[in-house]
């Protein structure tokens, strides 16, 4: 389906903007507390993943973790800094929230881009603007949306059977492989 032929107004463009927008920050927030409840659950059972099926049992995914492994860090920004501007400037930019914040403090006079001082500031010149789209929520949308969603996850919630998890362990620690269809054989 074109962008032509999915909506026959902007008015529901306009809608399906704002839902989604509101279901992409309502999975988000449920993602991540999924994700943290179930990283809880593999530390504290010293389990490398937890399967996810759908209602009907089907395999769907999977959650897994990594072992925890030796990594840098930088401890001394100032050094670290000096470092980068001798050996690799070609990596130094200001990040976007400081730069954003610099630019409101500075105006434009006869051409000239100064700061707060009067003192010119190079590298920065005045452009215009394309303009901007932003997705406006009322306060009730949310509302809805979530009423939408409770739905959603009571379907989600419906009993579900007790499939075989390919994370499982035996005592001594080793993974069940027959709970995927691999039959472990011993050799006499």
């Amino acid at each position: 389906m074109t962008q032509v032929e999915r909506w026959a107004h902007p008015r529901d463009a306009a809608r399906d903007a704002v839902v989604w927008g509101l279901v992409e920050e309502a999975a988000k927030k449920r993602k991540e507390e999924a994700k943290a409840f179930t990283a809880d659950y593999l530390v504290r059972e010293s389990s490398k993943g937890v399967d996810a099926h759908a209602a009907d049992g089907t395999l769907i995914g999977s959650v897994t973790r990594s072992k925890p492994s030796k990594t840098l860090d930088v401890d001394d920004m100032g050094a670290f800094l000096g470092w980068v501007v001798q050996h690799r400037p070609d990596l130094l930019s200001v990040q976007y929230e400081a730069k954003k914040s610099i630019l409101k403090t500075l105006r434009v006079i006869d051409g000239v881009v100064l700061d707060p001082d009067g003192v010119e500031v190079p590298g920065v010149c005045e452009r215009m603007t394309s303009g901007s789209v932003r997705v406006n929520k009322e306060s009730g949308a949310r509302e809805l949306v979530r009423d939408i969603l409770d739905g959603v996850e009571r379907v989600a919630a419906l009993p579900q059977p007790e499939p075989e998890d390919r994370y499982t362990q035996d005592r001594r620690g080793r993974r069940d492989c027959e709970s995927v269809g691999v039959v472990r054989r011993r050799y006499r």
